[in-house]
């Protein structure tokens, strides 16, 4: 009786196509990214996810990718931020353009430490760092874009009974350099 309530519990959980689905595939393009079955019909996350419950490993793979997508959108948008407010501060400059190079109003000309950040290209420096930061923290954003598209597809081939493989490359172990890692 336990078997016959728990079979029918799993039947009412699942759309009326998922039950003939052959296969799961994972399409990525640059604005879109989503689950198809054999004949590239696009099915959606939630059935994504409750086809996926049958198989442990193929839904550790795809909440690994959920969490890789999270941190990419995360990263991302501070990244856009960072760049744009860099590049504000070096069009927009200091300010002062019509003040004399030499003409520095209360400044000890006698201290030799002075700041950088002091005379008219000091915004415009901290600007290219902000600016600077943005791409090297977009970089980490596309690479977590990355990564979580090779869970999702991992996923797909688990829930294919396929294993899927990969290359990585990760630092050298006993020399300088880098490597490459077949990942099954």
């Amino acid at each position: 009786m336990r078997f016959l309530v728990t079979a029918v519990a799993l039947f009412m959980t699942f759309p009326a196509f998922a039950q003939d689905l052959d296969g799961l595939r994972y399409h990525r393009s640059l604005f879109s990214r989503y689950f198809t079955d054999t004949s590239g019909q696009q099915i959606p996350k939630s059935e994504v996810r409750s086809l996926l419950k049958t198989q442990p490993r193929a839904l550790k793979y795809y909440q690994r990718g959920r969490s890789l997508r999270v941190w990419s959108v995360a990263t991302a948008l501070p990244a856009a931020l960072l760049i744009g407010t860099g590049v504000g501060l070096m069009v927009v400059g200091d300010g002062e353009h019509d003040r004399m190079p030499n003409e520095h109003p209360n400044r000890d000309f006698g201290n030799p430490v002075r700041s950088e950040l002091e005379g008219p290209s000091g915004i415009r420096n901290f600007g290219a760092i902000l600016a600077g930061s943005g791409v090297l923290l977009g970089a980490a954003a596309v690479w977590f874009d990355h990564r979580a598209s090779v869970q999702f597809r991992r996923a797909a081939n688990r829930y294919n009974h396929r294993h899927s493989t990969s290359v990585r490359f990760v630092p050298a172990r006993r020399s300088l350099g880098v490597r490459a890692v077949l990942t099954f």
